[in-house]
């Protein structure tokens, strides 16, 4: 069955101050992503023009802890929602952005 995108209230205050402004940001969340979920390997693969669209392509891999398809359902197709905002820790650590 088809899955949709859902809009979270909160959305509109965080998309502009949250915003991802150019590549190297873009990286560097999904890293963060990866620490956020207790990894402790992150495997970061960039590649340029070797696929048939020419453009660059990224594969970001990790041990952390994934989410179950009712995690990406209820939490990660729905824009603006942060799962963050009610856990502080992952895997022993401080979330970033809570530094």
């Amino acid at each position: 069955m088809p899955k949709h995108f859902s809009v979270d209230a909160r959305a509109m205050l965080t998309w502009g101050r949250e915003s991802i402004k150019d590549h190297t940001t873009a990286v560097l969340e999904l890293v963060k992503n990866s620490y956020d979920a207790a990894a402790t390997i992150v495997d970061v693969q960039i590649w340029t023009g070797l696929f048939a669209d020419g453009g660059r392509h990224i594969r970001v891999a990790d041990d952390g802890i994934g989410m179950s398809t009712t995690e990406v359902e209820n939490n990660w197709l729905r824009l603006g929602y942060s799962a963050k905002r009610d856990q502080k820790f992952a895997g022993g650590r401080r979330r970033t952005g809570e530094k």
